[in-house]
């Protein structure tokens, strides 16, 4: 199965430009106005850690498709990591460093990703909690729909787009979300489709009691 990349959104630094080639990653021009929050960039993720957290991935079969290594840090607070397509088996995989230099890498397989429901929202590979203990930094993966914000109660948390891709045929675009530690349960979600604002669901498993 071809995974394509259709786009990067970062919020640190801005992509090159390349060429669309129909056989791999188009590379966006660079941030757009939508691209960057309105917040000062964190640093990013260390070098040393990426390096070796790349070459870990390779040696298991499971390399990032060229142009696709994105950071995915939007406050001081958040533990650094990468998101990337691999090119192993066409799903989507995290690394996160604590220490600059140690790493996790985990990954969602294509064939999972595609199981899922489409249209539809899903949490994807595992959170992490950030610097502070007191929230999870999240992924949440829309599949044909894109995503503006989540909330439980009278609480709204909003998203960060990461990364979009094509895998089976789908439109699936990767968002990162800081949600409390406490605040498990069914999250309502703001999605639009096809132009039109609906209403949609995902499933958060956070340590507390389910409470949305």
């Amino acid at each position: 199965m071809r995974t394509a990349l259709v786009l990067l959104l970062t919020g640190s630094a801005a992509c090159t430009s390349g060429a669309t080639d129909p056989a791999g990653p188009v590379r966006s021009a660079g941030p757009t106005a939508s691209a960057a929050p309105a917040v000062p960039t964190p640093p990013g993720f260390p070098q040393e850690a990426q390096r070796l957290a790349l070459e870990a991935a390779e040696r298991a079969g499971r390399p990032a498709v060229e142009g696709s290594v994105v950071p995915v840090r939007w406050s001081d607070a958040e533990v650094p990591q990468l998101l990337w397509l691999s090119e192993g088996d066409g799903g989507i995989c995290k690394a996160q460093s604590y220490d600059g230099s140690s790493f996790s890498v985990g990954c969602d397989k294509e064939s999972d990703i595609i199981a899922a429901p489409s249209p539809g929202l899903q949490m994807i590979i595992s959170s992490s909690l950030n610097d502070r203990s007191d929230s999870w930094n999240g992924l949440l993966l829309a599949s044909g729909e894109t995503l503006e914000e989540i909330s439980c109660g009278p609480q709204h948390f909003p998203t960060h787009k990461v990364l979009a891709m094509t895998i089976g045929g789908v439109t699936r675009t990767a968002y990162s979300v800081t949600y409390p530690r406490e605040l498990a349960g069914t999250y309502r979600a703001t999605v639009e489709r096809a132009g039109q604002q609906v209403p949609d669901t995902v499933e958060v498993h956070a340590e507390g009691r389910a409470q949305c």
